[in-house]
């Protein structure tokens, strides 16, 4: 879990453990429930939570606001850690023996 711009209050700082524990757990207890992992958690967590649980993952996020407008000045709402290219992702996600899927909405 990483601080924000603007963030103004104490929190309680959840370890890369502690975090993990909680993905499992929220899988083993909401089996559909969507979790999603952003580029603000590093490489190396975000590789290791593949297959366990998570169903979505971000990559080459722009966090400023209008961020993905060309020339975008605006300054970031918080810092990436995990810069990587999709292709890179998707080659994780590969290696992991599971299928990068890209789909906006499924009609049920």
């Amino acid at each position: 879990m990483r601080p924000f711009e603007g963030m103004n209050f104490i929190y309680t700082k959840v370890d890369d453990l502690q975090f993990v524990k909680f993905i499992v757990y929220t899988r083993l207890l909401l089996k559909h429930a969507g979790i999603n992992i952003s580029t603000r958690e590093s490489k190396e967590l975000r590789d290791n939570l593949i297959g366990l649980g998570v169903t979505k993952m971000s990559a080459e996020s722009k966090t400023g606001v209008g961020g993905y407008v060309k020339d975008n000045p605006s300054p970031k709402q918080f810092e990436v850690s995990d810069d990587r290219k999709v292709e890179e992702i998707i080659m994780s996600i590969k290696s992991k023996g599971y299928n990068a899927e890209f789909t906006n909405w499924v009609m049920l």
